[in-house]
């Protein structure tokens, strides 16, 4: 299931302090070779960060560099979306 807001607020007020998202990469075109139809959503992984930091919820996130086939330009995209969201730490793989 997706988190939505509510689900978020009841995290919080059951004592939830930290939560970590696999947001993969920021390619489409890798998200489709390796997550199939599990797409993460970049968007929506900042709404949730979102409502997680509002709610003094810690935030982590997990992406993964070097898939086979993986340009340069795209991993530098994965880390510039990492900076863009803002997390309190990512993890790389």
């Amino acid at each position: 299931k997706v988190l939505d807001e509510e689900r978020v607020e009841w995290m919080a007020r059951a004592g939830c302090e930290h939560i970590s998202l696999g947001i993969e990469t920021a390619t489409r075109r890798l998200q489709k070779a390796f997550c199939g139809d599990k797409l993460p959503d970049p968007e929506l992984a900042a709404r949730v960060l979102g409502w997680c930091r509002a709610r003094g919820i810690a935030t982590r996130g997990f992406f993964q560099l070097g898939f086979p086939g993986e340009t340069r330009e795209e991993m530098r995209a994965t880390a510039a979306l990492a900076r863009r969201l803002d997390l309190d730490s990512a993890q790389f793989c």
